[in-house]
């Protein structure tokens, strides 16, 4: 099967979705990543979503070049909102802003369900998409990073527990990233140190407090720094 190639935050996507379960791939844009996943044997099937039609027929079009039309649903539907709960067990919502992950899992009835697995890549706000999740009974028992071109990312790997947690705000910028001792991971919290970086230096050039910044820059540093053995 010519499947098409994929760049590094997709094959990261790739490498956490459980074997063997269906797969939804919620924005799907050109459908490489649901191709992958069921061409390669990875998912038995599954289907993706698009609110654009334009986006989504140039998936349908790669899904039935690949013969994977009788093991991919392709759905023109906001979100997850015409994904029934049996349709999918692991869930990719990526390449989105994290108030609009929060508003797509805040939709579905089937957000909480016990076998759900859910994927999750923000572009933008990811502090505010993981807040969210500890707030209402998620958990992010994984976070990996990837970078492609200069831009870094990192993949949640997320499941309902029903506990709440109340994240320190260190948390809610670094997530589940352990291991800064990985290139990508490390590059992902330098990108957040430069921005809080810029964000002191104009609030200083405007004469206000930057403490609580600096603060947290020291928070994020003291993550990152290797612990001595």
């Amino acid at each position: 099967m010519n499947l098409p190639p994929l760049d590094a935050r997709l094959r990261l996507i790739v490498s956490m979705v459980r074997r063997g379960r269906a797969a939804a791939d919620v924005g799907t844009d050109h459908g490489k990543l649901i191709a992958h996943l069921v061409g390669t044997g990875r998912c038995p099937g599954g289907c993706a979503t698009d609110i654009r039609p334009g986006p989504l027929s140039k998936a349908r079009e790669l899904v039935d070049a690949l013969g994977l039309q009788d093991r991919v649903q392709v759905l023109l539907c906001d979100g997850l909102a015409d994904v029934a709960d049996h349709m999918a067990e692991d869930i990719v919502i990526a390449g989105m802003g994290g108030d609009t992950i929060v508003h797509i899992m805040e939709s579905w009835p089937y957000s909480k369900g016990e076998d759900k697995h859910f994927l999750l890549q923000a572009m933008t706000k990811p502090e505010v998409l993981r807040s969210w999740l500890w707030q209402n009974g998620f958990e992010i028992r994984e976070e990996r990073c990837a970078s492609q071109s200069g831009h870094f990312y990192s993949v949640m790997s997320v499941f309902y527990s029903g506990v709440v947690k109340q994240p320190a705000e260190v948390e809610r910028y670094l997530g589940a990233i352990e291991d800064f001792s990985d290139p990508d991971a490390w590059a992902y919290g330098r990108k957040l140190l430069y921005q809080f970086e810029q964000k002191v230096a104009g609030m200083e050039l405007a004469g206000q407090d930057a403490s609580h910044w600096k603060e947290l820059m020291e928070q994020i540093n003291a993550r990152m720094t290797p612990k001595e053995v």
